[in-house]
């Protein structure tokens, strides 16, 4: 698992990007062009995939670590000296995005609170994934992860709700 992280964490950002587009476009038109239950099928493996992929990069594998940061931000005062601080932020975003662009599918209920409700729960995912973190001494556990992850779960979940108001706007032409 720890050569999985290493392989997330040491790309370019520019094929990160690439890839997060990449993968976005393609779940995008699969969820524009499935109906019912093969959507909902295809979108509950999306969202196991998504929590997947946030364990084995958050806590399977890790180092011994240990330590807590509650100062919000200073990743990015951080980053001014080590660039690495930045790569962490912004993987912490991208890591949480597949996990806001799923959860909605799956959601029972109305379109308007599924992005607030998908927020939330990607707030407590994040703070549970930091608690395991600082109690079995697996990292560090830092507010501005919450906050990264917290962000990228809000992208995924916006994304989610751009791609309903297109498919509400152009669903007789996708038929």
């Amino acid at each position: 698992m720890g050569q999985l992280r290493h392989i997330f964490y040491a790309q370019p950002y520019l094929l990160v990007f690439l890839e997060m587009v990449t993968v976005y476009i393609v779940w995008t038109f699969l969820m524009l062009l499935l109906r019912g239950k093969t959507r909902r099928i295809v979108a509950v493996v999306g969202l196991l995939l998504s929590l997947t992929l946030v364990a084995c990069l958050t806590i399977v594998g890790r180092s011994e670590g240990g330590e807590i940061m509650l100062i919000p931000f200073i990743t990015f005062f951080r980053a001014f000296t080590n660039p690495g601080y930045l790569r962490s932020a912004l993987m912490n975003i991208a890591l949480f995005i597949p996990f806001g662009l799923t959860l909605p599918y799956v959601l029972p209920g109305r379109i308007r609170r599924k992005v607030p409700v998908t927020v939330v729960a990607g707030l407590l995912l994040s703070i549970a994934v930091e608690a395991v973190q600082f109690l079995f001494a697996l990292g560090s556990s830092e507010l501005d992860d919450i906050l990264m992850n917290t962000f990228g779960t809000f992208l995924g979940a916006t994304s989610w709700w751009l791609c309903i108001c297109v498919r509400e706007r152009y669903e007789s032409w996708l038929r």
